[in-house]
């Protein structure tokens, strides 16, 4: 399996390799904590799939590997395109997988 590369996470290229994954995790925005599944993973960001209604904006998405700040950029249906202040490690990423 290949894995994304740094690079790809300082935002030089929006579209950084993606690891399929589906791994039960919560988001946690305006205060209330929401359980959701992380559909794919990058260094940069992550798709996530929330059957409840999360508003743009920043977030905080924990995994049984890693917690990071994050950004909603996009909301399609229980879709959520998120990406993070700060990009995984590659031990991070490795352990969310």
């Amino acid at each position: 399996m290949r894995l994304p590369t740094r690079t790809a996470a300082r935002g030089e290229d929006r579209r950084a390799p993606r690891v399929k994954v589906f791994s039960v995790a919560s988001i946690q925005s305006t205060g209330a904590d929401r359980r959701c599944h992380v559909l794919n993973l990058s260094l940069g960001g992550a798709l996530v799939d929330c059957r409840v209604e999360i508003g743009s904006g920043r977030i905080f998405l924990t995994t049984s590997g890693f917690e990071r700040e994050g950004l909603v950029r996009w909301i399609n249906g229980s879709k959520i395109g998120v990406s993070f202040r700060e990009p995984l490690t590659d031990e991070e990423l490795a352990r969310g997988l």
